[in-house]
């Protein structure tokens, strides 16, 4: 969770300027799905830069987007752009913070209900 929030402060830091540097893309990803994929590609990194080794690491991306139904230069493209708006990207990533949170702190409480029937107490971290 600590990397995600460091990652997120660094795209903030990464988009910082006043005015949009970027056109919107002719296919521009609406805000809601741009999130939605943003909180994904997030994830998925996470889960890259955790694990040894992830199988088919590039057959995964695909399936991501493809999940979505973008392409990742659509992704990309769209991403440039949002990022070129600092203070509505902030708004956006705490958003997607805020989310990821609300997901973390339900999978903990699932986990602490079935760990308290098991005999366990991990938390998710």
């Amino acid at each position: 969770m600590r990397f995600l929030i460091l990652l997120l402060t660094a795209l903030f830091f990464a988009g910082c300027e006043e005015e949009p540097v970027y056109s919107p893309p002719v296919d521009l990803l609406p805000e809601q799905l741009y999130m939605n994929v943003l909180t994904e590609v997030h994830l998925f990194n996470a889960l890259v830069q955790s694990a040894d080794s992830v199988a088919n690491e590039d057959s995964l991306r695909l399936a991501l987007y493809a999940h979505f139904e973008v392409t990742e230069q659509q992704f990309l493209e769209s991403h440039a752009f949002y990022q070129s708006q600092p203070m509505q990207q902030t708004v956006r990533l705490d958003s997607i913070s805020n989310r990821l949170k609300r997901s973390l702190d339900a999978l903990n409480e699932t986990r602490v209900l079935n760990d308290s029937l098991s005999g366990n107490n991990r938390v998710f971290q």
